[in-house]
């Protein structure tokens, strides 16, 4: 019976000797070797000399072996090679350690052989020295296969690892410094495959982070929201395909309803456990701060592989879909990727996609509760609900707005609740619409009675949806859908000013919907653009205004070509979004006549702006100056009866007189002067110019209007 080799012979570093007595055994084969190699060398009191020994080696190897015999150190490091069987892989090896790696990937003696030479040259610095001794390159101190087959006893052993496609490059474990596959091209082991080789990795690498383990299965201790159930079935099959150990690199498309094409470790944490806890794999994703490079790309499939875990891949700044597939392609595991609505290059199979919906109204109202309680806060429960149904964030979300209501030190009321939700949603929207903030109040708009009417049963209905559909149970009927509006009407009649005064009346943020962001040229891209920014903004309720909605919303036409067939396309699209829109959607035109007549059927309310009529006017002329500033000497019956003009056109024209006549009057004062020739420029401007004769007859009306009210004031 022999010895066993003493842990001080498998590391030249005091303190490096390895637990593992399969990863001891073969690092001391690596280090009896290469001293006995060295012994030769110095026996012949020269530098290795590949080439020579190249062409000399059937004349040297008697002598080499005969002083491996007779040498005593020779002899010595011989007989502890060759002491023992060195043992091939183990089945019951925990996995990822250096045993359980080689009987996985089936590996010989010899090949096992060539991973223990760069396993001790990662984990040892001194090995290199070593290494680069029998090189003959002091630069040198990578191994090669070259070395390994000098080393080894059979060198025909080593024949198959100078295929690219061997497990051992295929799969990361080992990797060449070069593209060539030569025998004398340095390969090297990344340092966390050696970590975790040899066991000494307990957590994940810096770069990742788990987010999912088995022990999180919490499942059955909550009743599932029938909202979800379908939604819970998809998971489950999902898992089921996923609970074998995959032959390849998988992908798994992630559909997030609460974001834009974003994965967010936090935020779809909960679904991920769910898999998880069935696959009784954990799940790990690549840190938010860390730059997504092909190194960490590789670093995170080799940890991923060698520990059986899963994969979330962020969906910002990783290099493009066919480039990081290829770069994880050698790694069998499961990657959970963003999903996108254009095909890319698949290098890998595709399961089914993972949809991640958002919450319900209920579960919201739940985890709005349980966080408030959780800091210490008390509120109203009528504005935890209407919060919860008002904004569709996901449980990050929630947690994140009451932690900073928490350290603000304010008394929590609605309002504030409002104000952080709106904010946490603000930037999702991104730069396909603009944030407007409103000018005007309900007393700023003027409407004929009919347009009053239609205005105010429309806010009325906004401010009761959420508790209809809540309490009442209509959220259920119709998907908690919200209310889509036509404004339409000639330029200047107020569609804007209307919807920004229901935006200020609703408390809800107000986004113009920019169509040079949302309009492409290029086949399918306006869809994709669209989807994005109905996906933002589903999280709240918000008021959505497309201002010159027949550029979106045109009539479909009759197809003759593939342009046509995707324009249509696309209107189809967004007929069934805005049906599924949950905030209050505000279409403006001046040209009805242009729109699909299938939308305007799905349309909750239509509104027409007509130009006002004089009484109207008469109202406009007098809001539309401020008050501070005077107009004794202004007509406002006659302006409003002879000037068939539009809020805007009025607007306009107060705002120019005033600003010719801050240039003569260092008061704030209106003469009646200015404010007709700025009616005279306002026609030019509108293409409608006054002849010299109506000029005439205005200002004589004016001047006798004028006379008229002075003389009453003497009397």
């Amino acid at each position: 019976m022999t010895t066993p080799p003493d842990n001080r012979f498998s590391s030249l570093t005091e303190g490096l000797a390895p637990n593992d007595p399969f990863t001891r055994i073969w690092l001391e084969q690596v280090i009896f070797r290469m001293r006995r190699e060295l012994t030769w060398l110095w026996r012949r009191n020269e530098p290795a000399d590949r080439l020579a020994d190249s062409l000399e080696r059937p004349s040297l190897v008697e002598a080499r072996l005969r002083f491996f015999a007779e040498d005593p150190t020779a002899r010595y490091l011989d007989q502890h090679i060759h002491s023992g069987d060195v043992p091939l892989g183990d089945p019951k090896g925990e996995r990822g350690t250096f045993p359980w790696l080689a009987y996985h990937l089936g590996l010989s003696q010899a090949e096992i052989f060539v991973v223990a030479l760069a396993l001790a040259a990662a984990r040892d610095a001194v090995v290199g020295n070593l290494i680069a001794t029998l090189n003959g390159n002091p630069r040198q101190q990578l191994p090669t296969l070259g070395l390994a087959q000098w080393l080894w006893d059979d060198p025909r052993a080593l024949l198959p690892l100078t295929s690219p496609a061997h497990s051992i490059f295929a799969r990361g474990v080992l990797r060449r410094t070069e593209a060539w596959h030569e025998w004398n091209v340095p390969i090297f082991m990344p340092s966390l495959v050696a970590q975790i080789l040899e066991g000494s990795l307990q957590h994940p690498p810096a770069e990742l982070e788990c987010i999912a383990e088995p022990l999180q299965n919490q499942s059955g201790e909550k009743q599932q929201d029938p909202e979800h159930r379908d939604a819970n079935i998809d998971l489950e099959l999902l898992a089921l395909r996923m609970t074998h150990v995959p032959e390849g690199l998988h992908v798994v498309p992630v559909s997030v309803a609460f974001s834009t094409d974003v994965l967010d470790a936090k935020r779809i944490a909960p679904t991920l456990a769910g898999i998880s806890a069935l696959t009784g794999r954990p799940i790990y994703a690549i840190r938010p701060d860390v730059v997504t490079s092909t190194a960490i790309l590789e670093n995170a499939g080799a940890y991923c592989w060698l520990r059986g875990g899963d994969l979330l891949l962020p969906s910002r700044g990783i290099p493009a879909e066919s480039s990081w597939q290829n770069t994880l392609r050698p790694y069998p595991i499961y990657v959970f990727a963003a999903a996108h609505e254009e095909a890319g290059t698949l290098v890998a199979q595709t399961l089914p996609t993972l949809k991640i919906p958002s919450l319900s109204y209920t579960e919201r109202r739940e985890i709005w509760l349980t966080e408030l309680k959780k800091h210490g806060l008390d509120l109203d429960p009528e504005a935890v609900r209407e919060c919860a149904f008002r904004f569709r964030l996901d449980a990050a979300g929630i947690d994140e707005v009451v932690a900073a209501l928490s350290c603000m030190g304010l008394p929590i009321t609605l309002e504030l609740m409002i104000a952080a939700c709106q904010q946490q949603v603000g930037l999702m929207i991104g730069g396909q619409a603009t944030l407007v903030s409103p000018r005007f109040h309900r007393e700023d708009l003027v409407l004929d009675a009919e347009r009053t009417a239609q205005f105010d049963q429309l806010l009325a209905a906004m401010r009761s949806l959420s508790r209809v559909h809540a309490d009442w149970g209509t959220g259920k009927a119709w998907g908690d859908a919200g209310i889509s509006a036509l404004f339409a009407g000639a330029p200047g009649t107020g569609k804007t000013m209307a919807a920004e005064v229901l935006s200020a009346g609703l408390c809800l943020p107000m986004y113009r919907v920019d169509l040079s962001q949302v309009v492409n040229k290029y086949i399918g891209e306006t869809e994709k653009n669209l989807r994005k920014l109905f996906d933002a903004a589903e999280q709240a309720d918000i008021v959505l205004f497309f201002d010159e909605a027949e550029a979106l919303f045109g009539q479909r036409m009759q197809v003759r070509n593939s342009n046509d067939r995707f324009a249509n396309m696309e209107i189809s699209y967004l007929l069934e979004r805005m049906e599924r829109f949950r905030g209050l959607a505000i279409l403006a035109t001046n040209r009805r006549k242009d729109l699909d007549e299938a939308f305007l059927r799905r349309l909750r309310y239509v509104i027409e702006f007509p130009l006002p009529a004089e009484e109207e006017r008469l109202a406009i002329w007098k809001k539309c100056i401020p008050p501070q500033v005077s107009t004794e000497d202004i007509a406002f019956p006659f302006l409003a009866r002879e000037f068939a003009l539009s809020g805007g056109n009025i607007r306009s024209i107060v705002l120019n007189a005033c600003l010719q006549s801050a240039s003569i009057h260092q008061q704030p004062v209106l003469s009646m002067d200015t404010v007709m020739s700025a009616v005279d420029r306002e026609y030019e401007k509108i293409g409608r110019p006054l002849t010299r004769e109506q000029k005439a007859q205005w200002r004589m009306n004016a001047a006798a209007i004028t006379q008229a009210a002075n003389a009453g004031a003497r009397q």
